[in-house]
Formats: C-alpha cells, sequence, structure tokens
C-alpha cells in the first residue's frame, strides 16, 4: 500500500494526475490484502465518497482522479488512519500554498506527505 501511495504522489507531482490504475490496484488492495477491519473500511469508503462527491459537484474544487484516488485510500487504510493521515495533509497543503504561492496543491503529493508523517508518528 505504501509503494501505491508514494507512486500516486510522485505522479501527481510531476503531471498533475492520478492514473486510474493506481487507484484500481488501491482498490484492489483494500478488498484483498487490508489489515484494517472491515467496518473500517466501509465506514472509510461511505464516509469519504458521499461527502467529497456532494463537494466535488457542488464547488467543482475536487477533479475526478483525487475524488476516485481519497475514497481508494479510505477504503484501503480504513477511517481512522484515513482522516489522521488526511490532517497530516492539510497542514502540508496549507504550507504548500504559501510557499509555492500556488492556488491549487497536487493531492495525491500531499496525502503522501501527511501518510508519511503518520506513520513515522
Amino acid at each position: 500500500m505504501d509503494i501505491l501511495i508514494f507512486t500516486s504522489g510522485m505522479i501527481d507531482y510531476k503531471y498533475r494526475k492520478i492514473p486510474n490504475l493506481i487507484v484500481i490496484l488501491i482498490l484492489g488492495w483494500a478488498l484483498f490484502f487490508s489489515s484494517a477491519p472491515i467496518f473500517e473500511r466501509i465506514a472509510g469508503f461511505l464516509v469519504t465518497a458521499i461527502p467529497l462527491f456532494i463537494l466535488a459537484i457542488t464547488t467543482g474544487k475536487i477533479k475526478g482522479g483525487d475524488y476516485k484516488f481519497l475514497v481508494a485510500c479510505a477504503t484501503a487504510l480504513g477511517i481512522s488512519v484515513f482522516i489522521k493521515s488526511l490532517a497530516f495533509a492539510v497542514l502540508l497543503a496549507i504550507g504548500w500554498t504559501f510557499v509555492k504561492r500556488e492556488a491549487s496543491v497536487p493531492l495525491a503529493f500531499v496525502f503522501m506527505g501527511g501518510y508519511l508523517i503518520f506513520s513515522i508518528l
């Protein structure tokens, strides 16, 4: 799973795209290899899929690749690990906007950083 998150982060940083193949591989990991309890994975899917879908439709700020990536990661990692990783990712994204002076951030890249910080701590 770590390799998939790292790969998607690097691709998103370089090309600002998240390949569908990586999202499919993350979902495959969620179905067959994830060590997160099943209720954590289901909660991760439901808690991210519905609100992010509404946010993507109403604001247009979240693109399709980012949406699919976040839902897949939440499903594979489970809701508790995902939320903690996302909290660190939000802090990195805020720092990114100040340092780079860009309105948007490569979401998989900052999530990779948030997941890395969570994993180390």
